[in-house]
């Protein structure tokens, strides 16, 4: 679900390195690929995350969670106690950084990995009403983050070195 940006950037860099420069003949050429990497590499130490960001995902993967398991309750599904233990310890905390937001992330996975595994013993109204839940939980925060991407540049990418010299 969530990778920090430090990850992209790790992820990034190592194409760039291993991959890609190694293909690449000319030297200065070359060169400019391991400028853009060191300039990364210093960007992921001064990358800060939106406070109000981490707050929502928390709240929203919490709530996710918990209403998950509310309803598989009430269909008869108990869930185990480790997943009880952690939506316990979810929610009383009340830091609101990255490592309550994977805690919040691990909280949901397992209860959305125990509705999967149960889902086959459970009435199919509520079957149908807890995979929407999740369904549209997933779709809000994949969108939401679309949208913070800015758009492709596909008009670079493909113009020949011939149109470049026009």
């Amino acid at each position: 679900m969530f990778m920090t940006i430090d990850m992209y950037l790790k992820r990034l860099t190592h194409a760039l390195e291993k991959v890609i420069a190694p293909e690449i003949e000319n030297d200065q050429v070359r060169g400019q690929v391991f400028a853009v990497i060191n300039l990364l590499d210093q960007l992921g130490t001064r990358i800060e995350y939106k406070p109000g960001l981490i707050k929502e995902d928390i709240e929203s993967n919490r709530l996710t969670a918990n209403e998950i398991i509310k309803r598989m309750n009430e269909s008869g599904v108990k869930p185990p106690p480790d997943l009880n233990t952690l939506l316990s310890d979810l929610e009383k905390s009340e830091s609101f950084d990255l490592k309550r937001r994977a805690f919040s992330e691990e909280a949901l996975s397992m209860a959305i990995e125990f509705f999967f595994r149960e889902r086959s013993g459970m009435d199919p109204t509520t079957v149908s009403a807890i995979d929407k839940l999740v369904r549209g939980h997933l779709t809000k925060i994949s969108t939401r983050d679309l949208g913070l991407t800015k758009p492709p540049n596909f008009d670079k990418i493909s113009r020949s070195k011939r149109e470049e010299k026009k």
